[in-house]
């Protein structure tokens, strides 16, 4: 039924996704309604219902044997089990319901836990319907099928169930408004003889009033309610249900009073799929409200509602839920991690790679106990290993279902095909089971990202060194809002009007220049390179700074001005594989794509260069920021590692910087370009010496202008090409061997050599990146092809 509900809608969905603007309520089902995978569900379903019986039915083996996805997990201190009296009082509740697949679920395993402890399935079916069992939708035709599949259910395990008269309790949003609450109270309480005190009333009053925006807020809605007037809605609902009269024309009101109730009650256990919806998509009412009451999840819908499970559970409860991964690492959700480190335990998590809804973002599954725990432990399945790896959801539950049954089951993702039948064991591949990780580790690691998997000789690298924020200020730059506008390529423009090389603010102003290098991010290259923009910055950039709407609003945002035109390291913020780290001199202003660091007195711009461009920054980036943007806030978490000799260190920086500008100038598209290649070496074939490079004097064993060629024949063009070919080939691999060094240094710096090796694929080596002269990686580094 829930696939048929999302292929049904999918046709409004696109056409919602296809405006590209604020969802409004009526858009927001289609928008957000996405079908869970059942194994995924079971998951969810038993280590949280499953786990709490469990905890308080230690005896009950026969019912372990039979759930398939509960994982297996350091015993619950006794303090920490939730504890109930009666099966009842286990009460469920999934708030984001769609068309009931998790309520589906929630039913089986609890109707299973009746049979077991001696119920009728008469019995066992009424009493989870009445008692232990809700849902809620935003939905009203996904309320209508949540429903629907809840009663053939228990038509299913009892064909007596069609003469019950019982409706599954499933909700979706009652049209109501405090109007509804004003003119029916007074009618309601005299049809029925009920009293209602006045802040009871007032504070019925302003929970109608919220429901006015239930169709924008939903489940997220937070009211005010004290337990007597909880009491007086419980009863009016029962002396309702007792009475033949009146039953549609209070049926508003008592629809708000259900979803009061349910809203502000207390459960055991909550498992959600929650609705994936970014900041900039939600609706005026949505965004002004989430921000007000969810301050640690407003960036996105899901993560709102992972930040109101915890309040709407007892203590010692459970939660689970499935969402982007997001919410592991990105500053955005700082907070939220936080929290949950702070006040819960998470019990277990589940940390899927792309292909489990399809063409998304990747996938995180965790359960979560509502337990404030200092020694807590958890176990994580890293089910990905390569950012943005799509897998066929077949092979992720494969992956999940045999290290389940073989903790030490290992994969090598790297050779992963859809067109597999089975997924099988590698002893090369990565690990995936990580049991008992201490939930304090995160909290050793800058802004707290969930790195389950960093070993303690990594944590011990942020415990011993400087953060990177510490020596120096990573910025974002300027945000022109219409680059068309105001940036150009800087052939577009006479070079009369360029001002290059400036060092601050107040001599480029001096030069009544209008034009100035932009640095806009870009490809991935290291060490040097991406230096094609410039922006207009006439009259210190006012006419940026004055880019208004017609109401006066400003649309640009030129931050960090104080930083414009000085030395950098800058990087790319959208990171589409591996991250890489360039030297600017003075004179560019900065992008908000082109993310910048500045140094202070405590090191300078070459060494942190160097660090950021190591297998070790690569490394620890993968679990401060493994998704798509690199912002600010992680790379001002990476460890910076001195070890007072950093002398030679400096010569292979300068020499890698001076064979990437090398190979940037050599082409019309930079602005230093001087020469053709092959008419550079024509030259060089009729000096005494090769053409003294004219960025850097590096003392290494074979410094640039010692990498230099001449042809045999300088006249010959057959001559000046192979020379050419096999200079830039020696640069290449003089560059891949700087790398690797580098890396080593750091390695030992670092104290990392059981960790990480120095080794630098050919393919990330970013020079000749035009195909000028390919090179290939054969059975000896020094061997080459050429093309």
């Amino acid at each position: 039924i829930g696939w048929l509900y999302q292929f049904y809608i999918s046709e409004r969905k696109d056409e919602v996704f296809a405006k590209k603007g604020k969802f409004e309520a009526d858009e927001i089902p289609a928008a957000t309604q996405i079908f869970t995978p059942n194994w995924i569900v079971k998951y969810m379903v038993e280590n949280t219902v499953g786990r709490i019986y469990l905890d308080n039915n230690e005896y009950a083996t026969e019912l372990k044997a039979d759930w398939k996805y509960l994982v297996e997990c350091e015993p619950t201190p006794k303090d920490s089990i939730y504890r109930f009296d009666d099966l009842k009082d286990l009460k469920v509740a999934d708030l984001a319901c769609g068309s009931g697949h998790i309520l589906n679920e929630c039913f089986d395993i609890l109707l299973s836990l009746y049979v077991y402890e001696g119920y009728s399935r008469a019995q066992a079916i009424d009493t989870i319907l009445r008692y232990n069992l809700l849902g809620i939708d935003l939905d009203t035709r996904a309320k209508q099928l949540a429903t629907f599949a809840l009663m053939m259910k228990a038509c299913k395990q009892d064909s007596s169930f069609l003469d019950a008269h019982l409706l599954p309790r499933v909700y979706d949003m009652p049209k109501v408004d405090r109007y509804t609450y004003r003119d029916l109270n007074g009618h309601f309480c005299c049809a029925l003889n009920l009293s209602l005190d006045s802040d009871s009333s007032k504070e019925l009053d302003d929970a109608f009033a919220l429901m006015e925006e239930s169709d924008s807020l939903g489940s997220v809605m937070r009211f005010n309610i004290s337990p007597s007037t909880r009491e007086f809605m419980q009863l009016a609902i029962a002396e309702q249900e007792k009475q033949q009269k009146f039953v549609t024309n209070f049926e508003p009101l008592i629809n708000g009073f259900k979803i009061i109730l349910a809203l502000t009650d207390k459960y055991s256990a909550l498992v959600m799929n929650p609705p994936y919806m970014g900041g900039g998509n939600m609706n005026g009412v949505l965004s002004k409200y989430v921000k007000e009451n969810y301050p640690d999840g407003k960036a996105d819908l899901a993560t709102v509602f992972v930040e109101m499970m915890p309040k709407s559970l007892n203590d010692n409860g459970r939660y689970s839920f499935i969402i982007p991964p997001s919410w592991m690492f990105l500053s955005t959700f700082e907070g939220l991690r936080q929290s949950i480190i702070d006040n819960q335990s998470i019990s277990s998590l589940l940390h899927l790679s792309r292909g489990v809804f399809g063409a998304d973002f990747g996938a995180s599954s965790a359960v979560i106990a509502n337990t404030k725990d200092s020694k807590a432990t958890g176990t994580y399945f890293r089910l990905i290993e390569r950012t943005f790896q799509e897998f066929d959801q077949k092979h992720l539950q494969q992956l999940f279902e045999k290290t389940l049954a073989n903790h030490d089951f290992r994969y090598y993702f790297a050779d992963y095909s859809k067109e597999v039948d089975v997924i099988v064991y590698s002893e090369n591949g990565a690990k995936i089971y990580y049991p008992a990780i201490p939930q304090t580790n995160f909290e050793k690691i800058p802004g707290h990202p969930i790195g389950y998997w960093v070993s303690e000789k990594i944590l011990e690298t942020f415990i011993r060194n400087l953060a990177l924020s510490a020596v120096c200020k990573p910025t974002q730059g300027l945000a022109t809002a219409d680059n068309a506008r105001f940036l150009r390529l800087w052939f577009e423009v006479g070079q009369n009007r360029i001002g290059f090389g400036f060092e601050d603010a107040a001599s480029a102003a001096r030069s009544k220049k209008k034009w100035f290098p932009h640095n806009k991010g870009g490809s991935f290259r290291r060490w040097f390179g991406n230096q094609e923009y410039i922006v207009n910055w006439e009259n210190q950039g006012s006419e940026i700074i004055n880019f208004r709407t017609p109401n006066g609003k400003q649309l640009s945002r030129p931050q960090n001005i104080n930083y414009y035109f000085r030395e950098s390291i800058s990087w790319s913020k959208i990171v589409s594989n591996s991250i890489s780290f360039r030297y600017f001199p003075n004179g560019f202003i900065f992008d908000c794509a082109a993310l910048s660091i500045f140094s202070n007195e405590i090191t300078n711009n070459k060494y942190l260069l160097a660090v950021l461009n190591s297998i070790v920054s690569k490394y620890i980036l993968g679990f401060l920021s493994p998704t798509m943007n690199c912002e600010v806030g992680q790379i001002s978490g990476i460890p910076i590692g001195f070890n007072g000799n950093e002398t030679k260190i400096y010569l292979y920086i300068d020499q890698n910087i001076s064979i990437s500008k090398q190979d940037w100038d050599a082409h019309e598209t930079s602005w230093d370009f001087q020469t053709n290649e092959l008419i550079r070496m024509h030259n060089n074939g009729k000096q005494e010496k090769p053409m003294q490079d004219l960025f850097a004097e590096v003392e290494l064993s074979e410094s640039t202008e010692a990498i230099q060629e001449t042809p045999a024949n300088p006249n010959s063009l057959d001559d000046c090409y192979e020379a050419y070919k096999k200079e830039w080939e020696r640069k290449f691999y003089q560059l891949h061997a700087n790398e690797e060094e580098l890396n080593r240094q750091f390695i030992d710096i670092y104290g990392l050599q059981d960790e990480l090796t120095p080794d630098v694929p050919l393919s990330e080596i970013t020079i000749l990146q035009q195909g000028e002269v390919s090179i290939e990686s054969v059975n000896t580094k020094n061997e080459a092809t050429h093309e």
